[in-house]
């Protein structure tokens, strides 16, 4: 889930506004109460797909993910909406044979990042352009020798997009590799890693402040134990790992964002969520105060003046709210989400959106509710 990507946080207006979050069941019902205000929009058209992420796009959302079709062959889907209530299929003729895992707004206009020449499994990292939402272009495939990378998410930074990616190099020992992306137009790109660089990594998500870039993930270790990793660089050309307090040891970080106050990342520690706040991306400590007992968390999305994230609640999909990042109050029962994941969430000017489906099946789900 997305992986989420989360970049800069944007002056949006706080109050009268909704946000709109994407679950694997899934509107703004305007105030507090049962549900935090969050209420389930999903359009017939997401049947039968898998959501991944969604983004804000102006005053609106895109959410992407993948459908499998009558022949099972996998097909990318991307979906249109000007408030987070209406939705809108585009042609997903672009995507054929292939998977969306990510979508992020960009000064070109939109970029979808996925995986393709799909058979039994997807891999090669691949792009798809929309200055509308609607019309996508692509796919930009990557350009380096046997590339078996499959994007998870991007951020912008200056003029520069910068996507991860991981692969899987050798099934047999477990062997994974992170990897990263850069373009400038969406119509090309770069990879500036060194073949050992953020081995046995698996970056999950990426932010940015403006000047550094900070990825988060797990790190596998020659024991085969998987425990939490976070990464910053200045350029996405050469990456440091960062320290933590110890809290990183059989974690796994899912998501990042950069918020006022710093940088916050979710994910779990075994069965329970957590959350981790670090300035600049260098040094990391949790911060959660264990109030994610049995939730693992999937997601994060910031504002000026508050945070959204969201996870696995006692019966399904749930949400909370923080305004600093470190103490949370949970969302309620939510319509809609019962026996539902929620995979991905976003913050707009007017609304907020979570995206997921049902346990188990592909239907894409949404919900769309109040700023924190």
């Amino acid at each position: 889930m997305n992986k989420q990507t989360s970049g800069q946080v944007l002056g949006f207006p706080w109050r009268g506004a909704c946000l709109l979050a994407a679950f694997v069941l899934g509107g703004c019902a305007g105030g507090p109460g049962a549900g935090g205000g969050w209420k389930q929009v999903t359009p017939p058209e997401m049947a039968g797909v898998t959501l991944s992420d969604v983004t804000a796009s102006g005053v609106g959302f895109e959410a992407v993910g993948t459908a499998l079709e009558a022949s099972n062959a996998q097909k990318g889907a991307a979906f249109k909406s000007p408030n987070g209530t209406t939705w809108a299929a585009a042609s997903n003729e672009p995507f054929k044979d292939s998977t969306l895992a990510a979508v992020a707004t960009v000064h070109a206009g939109l970029v979808a990042l996925g995986a393709g020449h799909c058979s039994l499994e997807c891999g090669g990292f691949q792009s798809w352009l929309s200055t509308d939402g609607t019309t996508w272009g692509g796919p930009v495939k990557s350009t380096t020798p046997g590339d078996d990378a499959r994007g998870i998410g991007l951020v912008e930074q200056g003029s520069t997009i910068v996507a991860v990616a991981t692969e899987l190099q050798d099934p047999s020992t477990n062997k994974n590799r992170g990897r990263v992306y850069l373009s400038t137009d969406a119509n090309a790109w770069t990879d500036p890693l060194a073949p050992d660089a953020l081995a046995q990594d698996i970056p999950t998500g990426i932010a940015t402040d403006g000047t550094s870039l900070v990825a988060v993930g797990s790190t596998i270790s020659a024991e085969g134990t998987h425990n939490g990793g976070a990464w910053r660089s200045a350029d996405g050309h050469a990456w440091s790992a960062a320290t933590n307090d110890g809290s990183f040891e059989g974690a796994q970080l899912m998501a990042v964002v950069h918020g006022s106050g710093g940088y916050f990342a979710v994910g779990s520690i075994g069965l329970d969520g957590a959350v981790w706040s670090s300035i600049d991306g260098a040094s990391w400590a949790r911060v959660d105060g264990g109030a994610f007992k049995l939730s693992p968390l999937a997601d994060v999305a910031a504002n000026a003046t508050g945070y959204v994230a969201v996870g696995r609640g006692a019966n399904g999909g749930a949400a909370w709210t923080s305004t600093d990042g470190k103490s949370w109050r949970t969302s309620g029962t939510i319509q809609g989400s019962e026996g539902a994941k929620f995979v991905a969430v976003a913050i707009g000017t007017t609304a907020s959106m979570i995206v997921g489906g049902p346990m188990g099946s592909s239907a894409g789900m949404v919900w769309v509710g109040p700023l924190p």
